[in-house]
């Protein structure tokens, strides 16, 4: 169990999902989301809003490695004649230094927070029906990728390649002369793809967002609707709060709990994942303390076992040690019977 235990606390403990905090202007718990038991009505008022002063205090923070807004727009990309849905994501050009975007499977991170560029997962390529060759000529398509439509291409001429993106942004159309009803158009952005992430694990912070990644400032040229991600749809602030949820990335997981005592005393909500790590702890100690109880009931079975082996041993051979004593047998050659 020890062994694991440290495997499993060490490989989460590495996880970028265990050292990063979300920060919300209300106290909107997801797990009250994902059962439908919420109320935004019954919150209780915010008096600090969620907006460029509250981010620069949070970066002062202390163990405070980096913090910026939580960006995710659904989308539709396309690569020559594949297209796919996926949810897009904007980060910082500073996250290159951390995991995994410090890792690239092939290419390199993003060069600025303005550059019309991309980084793509495996996982996305694969729905774009575009499958990574890895070694040359070698086919790694299986079957059932094959029978889908999926071509087998190099990482090479992926790179530097432009993918379209095509979002959702809201008008409002002329109807007569005097009405005006609200219209949706489907504007497109070029970008250029430069770097390719591996699919990475489950439970890594980018296995939950979008498979293509680009710059922060880059984002704000996509035409969007009036939401970046799933909070702005429960703000009830919208004209406070600038931003309606942020991303914080901490030193280590040691330093989410004091990171996150210190963002909630600011007025703000606050989730992460590391709490879940102390749960898989506390399963594993009282693990260990059935493992231990069954080895010490174990070692005193066998001791048992041991004992009455050689009290039986004995008793069995009382009458032929006792005819050796008689006729004059040393004690030496009694017990090598």
């Amino acid at each position: 169990g020890v062994g694991m235990q440290k495997n499993i606390t060490d490989t989460f403990a590495k996880n970028d999902l265990f050292t990063s905090i979300r920060v919300m202007p209300k106290n909107v718990h997801p797990y009250s989301i994902a059962s439908g038991n919420i109320s935004l009505e019954n919150q209780p008022d915010v008096s600090v809003p969620l907006n460029d002063s509250a981010l620069k205090i949070i970066q002062q923070l202390k163990n405070v490695e980096i913090a910026f807004q939580e960006i995710l727009i659904p989308v539709r990309i396309k690569l020559d004649n594949f297209q796919t849905t996926i949810s897009l994501q904007a980060m910082p050009v500073a996250m290159n230094r951390y995991k995994p975007y410090n890792e690239m499977l092939y290419g390199r991170f993003f060069s600025s927070d303005s550059a019309f560029e991309a980084v793509i997962d495996k996982r996305t390529l694969k729905k774009l029906n575009i499958i990574l060759q890895i070694d040359k000529g070698e086919n790694n398509i299986s079957p059932e990728d094959s029978a889908k439509g999926c071509v087998l291409v190099s990482p090479d001429s992926i790179l530097g390649r432009t993918i379209t993106i095509f979002s959702a942004a809201q008008g409002l159309s002329t109807m007569g002369s005097f009405i005006s009803t609200p219209s949706f158009s489907q504007p497109k952005t070029k970008v250029k793809i430069v770097g390719i992430l591996d699919n990475g694990s489950e439970f890594s912070q980018y296995g939950f967002t979008g498979g293509l990644i680009i710059p922060i400032k880059t984002s704000n040229e996509i035409p969007q609707l009036s939401f970046s991600s799933v909070w702005d749809l429960l703000s009830t602030e919208k004209q406070q709060n600038k931003y309606n949820s942020l991303y914080v990335r901490v030193k280590g997981v040691a330093d989410v709990d004091e990171v996150g005592a210190e963002i909630i005393k600011m007025g703000y909500g606050t989730f992460s994942i590391s709490d879940q790590l102390k749960e898989i702890k506390r399963v594993f100690l009282i693990m260990n303390g059935v493992l231990s109880a069954i080895g010490t009931i174990a070692l005193f079975v066998a001791a048992l076992g041991i004992i009455n082996t050689m009290l039986m041993s004995i008793l069995e051979r009382t009458r032929e040690i006792g005819i050796m004593k008689s006729i004059g047998g040393a004690e030496k050659d009694i017990r090598r019977i």
